[in-house]
This record gives C-alpha cells, sequence and structure tokens, in this order.
C-alpha cells in the first residue's frame, strides 16, 4: 500500500508566479537603478556595497555609483581580486560590520563571477538586498541562463548591447514586497528587446570571441586574455585583455587610430576605490583593454582586430609597459 497523497497534474502551467519576472522601462541602466533605491522600503539598513572595480569618465560619470551617491546613502567597496573576481572574504567582512541594504553584483563584460552565487547566499543570510548590473550581460541572462536570476533585482543597458541611442530595464524577480509602487518611464516597447533575435546575436558574440582569443593566442606574454576560458553559457559584451609589455593607453590609441572599437571601460578608477586599499583594482585599471565582439562583426573584422593588435604591439614595443 503506497502512502503518497493523490497528485493532480494539470496539463497546462496554472502557477502565475513561478519563475516570474516583471520589466520596466527606463532612459538607462542606472535610472532604473535609482527607481529601485527610491521604491525600496526605508529601513535602518542603508548601506550598499559595491565591487571596488567602477571607472568614472568626463562623458558618463560613474554608472552605477551615480545613483548612490546623488542619494547620499552610504557605501563601501568589496575588495576585487587580481583576476577581477570577488573577494568573498572581504565581502563577508562588510556585510558583518554594516546595517547592509542593498549588495551590488556586477557581471563585468558578460562574465559571471566564480563566486557569484556564494556572494548572493551571503548577502541573503546577512538580510540585505542584491541587485545585479547586467549592462554587460543581457545575453548572459536571457539566453545563457547563467546571471540575473539569483538576486532580487538586476538592469539591463540595452544601448549598450543592441543598436540603440538609449534605453534600460529594471528586472524584478520572483516576490517584491519591499518595492513600493515603480515610476518607469514607460512601458517597455517589446520590438526594442524581444523584436531582435538574441540568440542569434549571442551566438555571433560568442563566435566572434572565440575566434578572437584563438588569433591573438600568439601574442601570449604581451596581450593576455583576463579570464583564459569562455564557459558555456557566458556572451561577452567585449573580450578583456590585459596590456603587459607596451603602455596600454598608446596602445588603446594607436589602435583606434588605425582601426577603431577598442575601448578601455575602468582606465579612471572613483575616488573612493584607493590604492591603498585596493591594489589589485588599480593595477587592473591601468593594464585592462576591452577588443570588439558585438554582433556587427564577422571573421574579416575578427582577423583585423587581431592583425592590427599584433602590428600595434610591435609599434610599440620600444615604449615599455610604464611609459605612460
Amino acid at each position: 500500500m503506497s502512502d503518497l497523497r493523490p497528485i493532480r497534474i494539470e496539463p497546462l502551467a496554472t502557477e502565475q508566479h513561478a519563475f516570474r519576472r516583471r520589466f520596466f522601462w527606463y532612459p538607462s541602466a542606472r535610472s532604473g537603478f535609482g527607481a529601485l533605491l527610491d521604491s525600496t522600503a526605508s529601513t535602518k539598513r542603508e548601506r550598499v556595497l559595491l565591487p571596488a572595480f567602477i571607472g568614472w569618465s568626463h562623458r558618463e560619470g560613474s554608472g552605477v555609483l551615480d545613483p548612490v551617491t546623488s542619494r547620499g546613502i552610504p557605501h563601501s567597496f568589496y575588495r576585487m581580486g587580481a583576476d577581477l573576481r570577488i573577494d568573498l572574504t572581504h565581502l563577508e567582512e562588510l556585510l558583518q560590520r554594516h546595517e547592509v541594504r542593498l549588495l551590488v553584483i556586477i557581471h563585468f563584460f558578460g562574465y559571471v563571477d566564480p563566486g557569484y552565487r556564494s556572494a548572493v547566499d551571503l548577502a541573503q543570510k546577512h538580510g540585505a538586498w542584491v541587485l545585479e548590473d547586467e549592462a554587460h550581460a543581457l545575453y548572459t541572462d536571457l539566453i545563457g541562463g547563467l546571471s540575473g536570476s539569483l538576486g532580487n533585482a538586476a538592469v539591463y543597458s540595452l544601448h549598450k548591447m543592441l543598436p540603440l541611442p538609449i534605453g534600460g530595464m529594471l528586472v524584478l524577480n520572483g516576490g517584491s514586497n519591499e518595492v513600493r509602487e515603480l515610476s518607469p518611464a514607460g512601458d517597455p516597447d517589446k520590438d526594442v528587446l524581444w523584436g531582435y533575435d538574441l540568440a542569434r546575436i549571442a551566438q555571433q558574440r560568442v563566435t566572434n570571441a572565440l575566434l578572437l582569443a584563438e588569433l591573438i593566442g600568439p601574442l601570449n606574454g604581451d596581450v593576455d586574455l583576463l579570464w583564459p576560458k569562455l564557459e558555456p553559457g557566458v556572451v561577452p559584451q567585449t573580450l578583456p585583455v590585459l596590456v603587459r609589455s607596451v603602455p596600454r593607453d598608446l596602445l588603446y590609441e594607436h589602435m583606434n587610430n588605425a582601426l577603431g572599437g577598442v575601448v578601455t571601460l575602468y582606465h579612471t578608477l572613483v575616488d573612493g576605490i584607493t590604492l591603498e586599499e585596493h591594489p589589485e583594482s588599480h593595477a587592473l585599471s591601468r593594464r585592462i583593454m576591452n577588443l570588439p565582439v558585438h554582433q556587427d562583426l564577422g571573421p574579416a573584422e575578427i582577423h583585423a582586430v587581431a592583425s592590427q593588435l599584433a602590428a600595434s604591439v610591435e609599434a610599440l614595443r620600444d615604449r615599455g609597459p610604464h611609459d605612460r
């Protein structure tokens, strides 16, 4: 005799809240983040924790940090390792030391930190919310399924991943009882996001990244991949490399003068990330450069990037790595 209770199986799914994600349109990812900060119920927990690798520029400000500082919210930076991975020990120390309202995890360049799940678990253990900054990880989330779903919320920067002049989204995962009424800039235009073949875009980016990584392999020691392996499901925003043997800034200028398309997203860190507290972050900011792998590029363009990188390194070799 079985002790199992009778089970009723419906022919179609009926649970409306299971796996639900709500999307809200904003002009940018940072404005969506600001709306979340404004809409979260006020508690004694106010501090926001952010990774100690946030850049600043005259044109764009400091991105994810701006919504925090403009609202006067206290914040701290958790350490990142020399490989741009979360220092979980330091993160836990900050969670124990402060009443943390929100932990921000950035999926840099579309890649997923090996400590992602552990970082979320630590935040939840200490009663903090988690925001996943997916300005670079739209496809890693929606196509790869590796990010975006463990936290309470996520933000996308659509114009960084699609041919759009502006656009961001705030995504709320599962229950959101602590979020008051949001004020989105408008209803999401389905054609803006769902009108694109995201799966094919993702595959093109992965194909480009794998090809470019292979082509620049002979430059190992001069220009190294930040992360040698592209894990299945990761869809890169760019291919991050570390410039070793020549001045990064001169290489950036040489490449863009000859070809274009190269960026240095974190060449200047925000003031709060000090050299004394975060030497690894500053060392990275002086070496990192981002090569293009977006969906407009095909094999010819990827070969051109690799060839120009080799030529530019050779042209600058006599300048030395510290001649900036």
